[in-house]
């Protein structure tokens, strides 16, 4: 019993003195966690009102040339899905801005948003159902 009591008084002891040794007024605290990455897969509507009010965005359409000749949304930058890791410094100036991002059918832009998160981009859309969910609204596009 005797010792227990005198692991039970260094113990004491040890946190008295460890709590004396800061500097007063400070309290410990973690580090801040990083930002998370928002992804969000959102319909042409809302799309379209979201870009128009973030006017500091990226539209970036991840199709082919092809596909982007073709017809695209307006003032949309091209980066086709295969050569987005290799370009990801051309659009670095957007990592904490809204990027709004699409494809033909919303799968490629999904792939693309992922590769953005993991890259440390932050707040990123993706239109469900790809330019043909924007069209089929009645939005328009550019040949």
């Amino acid at each position: 019993m005797k010792y227990i009591l005198q692991i039970f008084l260094v113990f004491c002891l040890i946190t008295i003195f460890a709590s004396c040794s800061s500097k007063s007024g400070e309290t410990a605290s973690a580090p801040a966690a990083p930002e998370a990455t928002v992804i969000r897969t959102i319909k042409a509507a809302d799309f379209k009102s979201g870009m128009e009010s973030n006017p500091n965005h990226l539209l970036l359409d991840v199709r082919t040339i092809a596909e982007y000749e073709t017809e695209h949304i307006d003032a949309s930058m091209l980066i086709p899905v295969q050569e987005l890791e290799q370009r990801l410094n051309e659009i670095s100036e957007w990592n904490d801005l809204p990027i709004f991002i699409y494809c033909r059918t919303g799968n490629r832009s999904m792939t693309a948003a992922k590769m953005l998160s993991d890259a440390g981009f932050l707040e990123i859309y993706n239109l469900e159902g790809g330019i043909g969910g924007w069209t089929r609204e009645g939005y328009a596009t550019v040949k």
